[in-house]
């Protein structure tokens, strides 16, 4: 199997039981739910789907439900969307504000009823990832005149983006605390923020978090706070912080300390920021998220040639090599899975891409960059773990974690063995499905070291991982089951 993870949106186009096997056993290994389209009965009935697939296949799919966060989107219109042409002025105004009988202009409804207050004269507007630009003539009272820029067509809950403009509103709105509290009640693994400026954003929905889950009856790991951990808790959900903002990439050291992942969100990054700027801060951000062995996303646009085509362009496939090479954890898919006619096919593109890009060898710059910020004892065992299988001819480094921590920072040095990781927790199962070369595996608690030996030989030879005369290495804690007591390497012969 590949080791970098394949995250694919979920929609009209792969939300049925069948298309989902499909793409499972093509190579998705996460699934996101983008909750700013459609109703929480049918993400409801999508969850279902999905964790019915899980079973029937017996392979972990973690889920990630993306918040909509802070982002700017038109409002209700007609099916069919707003026909504009280059020239046409149109009028920007709060969804809640009433549309004059006899308009001469067209009206795009906007969720965000405070805009005016921040938009000046000569502001650039893109609408739906820059497909429709419109530059802002005058604002009067709460409405916003715009003359269209190019032809388009404007439909229902599109983004926006005001590059430059400093527009201040909350980072949870009520909306996306509705969104936050049926993802805790329905057990996601993770959820996504959009739109974060700073580690405040990160803290408040943390806060949310943990309250929602106490409420619900989940019971919280009383996690120690090593600094090596950063500042995240025990929750059932953890944060994915989405970075889509010039303000998240000058903030972002303390923003990856205060998330358990990173998303890179191109598509909005590319529109707040120079294009040319984009790739430098690719794999700025994909070396710092390695440094600290956090899971790290590259997503928007990598396959959208084939929301219409069955082939990719060239380009494409040498984006999804290079963000590999680079030492993403995942990729991830949108439309190209959400609504595009060949959602399978793309995951199977993506899987071979990254197969064969994964022969690549890390650049060796940053790996000794990894090794030197390796100070703690998990860090240290992680660093002869990977040793010991190269040197050994290991066939898997198997390790037992109980926050996932341990897997991780195995995983961010880049073995070339699989890290398969145990873990008494279905939740830690799942949120270990995000991290590059990770498989996890559920393995229930024993008491004794001897036990557990036995146990691990018999799913490793069940599983097909290793077979009888090879070599493993085995990282784990003794005595067994204390958090954050990762102390032993073991090398067995099965």
């Amino acid at each position: 199997m590949q080791k970098t993870k394949i995250i694919a949106t979920i929609g009209p186009s792969s939300e049925k039981i069948s298309t989902l096997k499909k793409m499972v056993l093509a190579g998705m290994d996460t699934v996101r739910l983008n909750i700013s389209h459609r109703d929480h009965a049918y993400h409801s009935e999508l969850i279902k789907n999905i964790r019915q697939v899980a079973e029937t296949l017996k392979q972990p799919i973690s889920i990630i439900l993306d918040l909509q966060g802070p982002k700017i989107r038109t409002g209700i219109v007609t099916e069919e969307g707003i026909e504009i042409k280059k020239g046409d002025k149109v009028i920007l105004i709060p969804e809640n504000v009433n549309i004059p009988a006899k308009a001469t202009h067209f009206y795009i409804p906007i969720q965000f009823p405070n805009l005016y207050k921040y938009i000046k004269n000569e502001q650039v507007v893109y609408v739906d990832d820059a497909t429709v630009e419109l530059k802002t003539i005058k604002v009067k009272r709460k409405a916003i005149e715009c003359e269209v820029m190019n032809d388009g067509n404007i439909k229902s809950n599109k983004g926006l983006n005001f590059p430059g403009a400093d527009i201040k509103c909350p980072a949870l709105s009520t909306k996306d605390l509705n969104d936050l509290k049926f993802a805790i009640k329905n057990k996601v693994d993770f959820v996504a923020l959009s739109y974060i400026k700073n580690e405040q954003d990160v803290f408040a929905l943390r806060k949310h978090i943990l309250k929602l889950s106490k409420q619900n009856g989940f019971k919280l790991t009383d996690f120690k706070k090593p600094a090596e951990r950063g500042k995240w808790s025990g929750a059932h959900t953890r944060i994915i912080a989405k970075i889509e903002r010039p303000q998240a990439v000058k903030n972002f050291d303390k923003i990856l300390e205060a998330s358990d992942a990173i998303m890179v969100a191109r598509g909005d990054l590319g529109i707040e920021m120079p294009l040319e700027d984009l790739p430098f801060v690719q794999k700025e951000i994909i070396a710092k998220c390695l440094v600290v062995a956090k899971p790290v996303i590259v997503a928007t646009q990598m396959l959208n040639s084939m929301i219409t085509q069955p082939y990719p362009t060239r380009a494409e496939i040498s984006d999804i090599a290079n963000a590999i090479i680079d030492g993403t954890d995942a990729i991830m898919l949108s439309g190209e899975t959400a609504t595009g006619k060949y959602p399978v096919k793309t995951i199977r593109v993506m899987d071979k891409v990254a197969r064969e890009a994964e022969q690549n060898k890390i650049n060796e710059a940053e790996e000794k960059k990894q090794i030197t910020n390796y100070s703690s004892t998990t860090r240290a065992i992680a660093k002869n773990c990977k040793s010991l299988a190269e040197e050994s001819n290991a066939k898997a480094i198997i390790c037992t974690t109980t926050s996932g921590f341990t897997a991780r920072i195995i995983a961010s040095l880049k073995p070339t063995q699989p890290v398969i990781a145990l873990s008494p927790s279905d939740t830690i199962q799942r949120q270990l499905n995000l991290s590059w070369g990770v498989i996890p595996y559920y393995l229930k608690k024993v008491q004794s070291f001897d036990r557990f030996i036995i146990d691990l030989k018999k799913l490793i030879i069940k599983e097909k991982i290793a077979k009888p005369g090879e070599v493993i290495i085995i990282c784990t804690g003794h005595p067994l089951g204390y958090l954050g007591q990762t102390n032993l390497i073991k090398v067995e012969i099965l």
